[in-house]
């Protein structure tokens, strides 16, 4: 693998001219730009990860192979937002176990806990497809994004987390 040399990082990268025939940035961001709009009651925290996904979305532009990353941030800041509104709800998102060690609560656990409470129950099969879609993508086993895959996950995860935290 060659890396790349630090005067070439912001050469756009060949694969968007030849398989989109976009040859500026701004003809980049008008046909693939995620757009994240939260709503007023979406905590900071996600707010700037949708910040770093959109980022790392027009870094892509110069190295394509960041799409990974930028899919790997969507999930993780979806991830995230179930672990607010956990703790949000007055739950917790770790135990001690017997050995008196902290542990997390796996992702599935919380999401189903969700199923209790009446705002986020028609939630739970959306947020368990964003789940295992996350658990498939978080250890790939080789480049496997895809721009459109991206723009249209983004969208979904934006749209669940304002659903939310709509109050």
């Amino acid at each position: 693998m060659k890396i790349k040399e630090m005067k070439t990082y912001f050469e756009p990268d060949i694969r968007w001219m030849s398989s989109y025939e976009i040859s500026t940035i701004e003809a980049y961001k008008e046909k693939f730009g995620i757009e994240i709009i939260f709503n007023e009651n979406v905590p900071e925290d996600l707010k700037k990860g949708g910040d770093v996904v959109k980022d790392l979305m027009v870094y892509a532009y110069y190295n394509y192979d960041i799409l990974d990353e930028v899919l790997r941030k969507v999930l993780g800041v979806f991830e995230l937002s179930v672990k607010l509104k956990t703790i949000h709800l007055g739950n917790e998102v770790e135990r001690v176990n017997g050995k008196g060690k902290s542990k997390a609560i796996v992702l599935d656990v919380l999401i189903k806990q969700f199923n209790d409470e009446k705002d986020l129950k028609d939630l739970v099969p959306v947020l368990d497809e964003l789940r295992q879609l996350r658990n498939k993508y978080a250890n790939p086993k080789y480049h496997n994004a895809d721009v459109t895959m991206i723009l249209a996950l983004s969208k979904k995860v934006v749209g669940v987390i304002n659903e939310m935290f709509k109050k």
